[in-house]
């Protein structure tokens, strides 16, 4: 494939990018200890490190980059960051729809990254986590709609370690096992699915479901609920486009009537998943 890491190690490498994050040191005392931009990635892919202070510097990064100007090259420490996830996502992707080009699933699955860091509230705890869940639903989403567009059945896996690992072969950080560290284990601490701790977290007894855009794999979760009526298709739809794609229903609703009457449709949806996800954990829990 044709993605290269030469050009993100290039920018971190440039005088600008070190002048910053010498900047960044002297503001975050968490950053102090780590001497380069590197030291601090091999700190956040090992997994036997602290989570809580991974999540303090993560989610000061996040909120600094948002000022954009000269912290807009944060981007590719990012992007470098999260190339776990993104290797990951990338061979999920192809095993969905093989028919995708390669260097059109990474610019996807990268531009998701990255919007979900520049515009999603972040919460300060299981940073990665979050970041993981979210781009991961839309990027199913991406691959939903190609495949409805094109007609393309779901194929089975069939993918080999040459297409597996595709993503990995210029990695500039450690051996063949070395990305998969801290950020890609954060991710499957959410995916624990329904019923176990991380279904708690979805839930606000103000605004019924908490974050469906957080669940790993929300397709299968609408999938269940879809098959058993616990939602419409109509519903799922509604669910799809506003809480997981974070489209407004103002863009969709022709007359203000109609609006109210899909915002409703979309609180009464919401309440039946909390009703349901309620009650299959407490019948777990019994």
């Amino acid at each position: 494939m044709g993605f290269s890491f030469a050009g993100l190690q290039k920018e971190l490498e440039s005088a600008g990018f070190r002048t910053l994050y010498e900047a960044l040191r002297a503001e975050c005392p968490h950053l102090a200890s780590f001497a380069d931009y590197r030291a601090l990635i091999d700190f956040f892919h090992d997994r036997e490190t602290d989570y809580e202070t991974k999540d303090i510097i993560l989610h000061h990064l996040i909120g600094v980059s948002r000022h954009g100007g000269k912290y807009e090259v944060l981007a590719a420490f990012f992007l470098v960051l999260f190339m776990p996830a993104i290797a990951r996502l990338y061979t999920r992707g192809r095993r969905i729809c093989p028919e995708i080009g390669d260097d059109d699933l990474v610019q996807e699955i990268c531009l998701a990254l990255l919007q979900t860091i520049r515009e999603t509230e972040i919460a300060p705890h299981r940073v990665a986590g979050q970041i993981i869940g979210k781009v991961k639903n839309a990027i199913q989403a991406i691959l939903r709609r190609r495949i409805k567009d094109g007609g393309h059945a779901r194929p089975g896996s069939r993918e080999g370690p040459a297409q597996r690992f595709a993503i990995k072969q210029n990695y500039p950080f450690g051996g063949e096992g070395a990305p998969y560290g801290w950020v890609e284990s954060a991710g499957e601490a959410v995916a624990d699915g329904f019923g176990g701790e991380a279904a708690t977290d979805l839930f606000d007894a103000d605004r019924g479901v908490y974050d469906l855009s957080s669940v790993p794999d929300v397709s299968a979760l609408l999938d269940d609920l879809e098959r058993r009526k616990v939602i419409t298709r109509s519903d799922r739809q509604i669910i799809e486009t506003t809480v997981i794609e974070g489209k407004q229903l103002k863009d969709f609703a022709s007359n203000p009537t109609d609006y109210e009457r899909m915002k409703k449709r979309r609180q009464r949806a919401l309440r039946a998943i909390r009703e349901h996800l309620v009650k299959s954990m407490n019948r777990k829990a019994k």
